[in-house]
């Protein structure tokens, strides 16, 4: 068994009354399906997968508030173009926006792309595909 995954597993149970809580502030009554949806998702994924994906979202959310605090202060005209490409890319749908920033930026792979956000390799191409085209758009 992975240990990694344990360990995920592990946290998950030990913060349940937390995120349970979290769950019913958004989610309301379906706050336990969300719950157990999460902990199905976290038991089936690849810990490595799970843990690139946080990582992504992560450093989006870092690049994102880098711009910002950029363009607040005054920034040069390239930031300014940063700052439209970061408002094209806020139009896409989350997924959508991971898979192109993976794909476009890094030139990361299809397969390694599905991992990260939970889908088929085929369904990865075809996010990637919508958003280059809705950004082109």
């Amino acid at each position: 068994m992975d240990p990694l995954a344990d360990l995920l597993t592990d946290r998950f149970t030990a913060a349940r009354p937390r995120l349970r809580a979290i769950a019913v502030r958004m989610v309301g009554a379906d706050a336990d399906a969300a719950l157990d949806e999460a902990r199905r998702r976290l038991a089936a994924e690849d810990a490595d997968a799970w843990l690139a994906a946080f990582v992504a979202r992560v450093c989006l959310d870092r690049l994102r508030g880098r711009l910002g605090a950029e363009t607040a202060g005054g920034a040069p005209a390239a930031d300014s173009l940063g700052l439209a490409v970061m408002v094209v890319l806020e139009t896409l749908a989350a997924d959508e926006r991971l898979a192109f920033v993976l794909r476009e930026l890094f030139a990361v792979g299809y397969g390694e792309i599905a991992a990260v956000l939970g889908v088929g390799e085929g369904e990865a191409r075809a996010l990637a595909e919508r958003a280059r085209r809705r950004v082109r758009g």
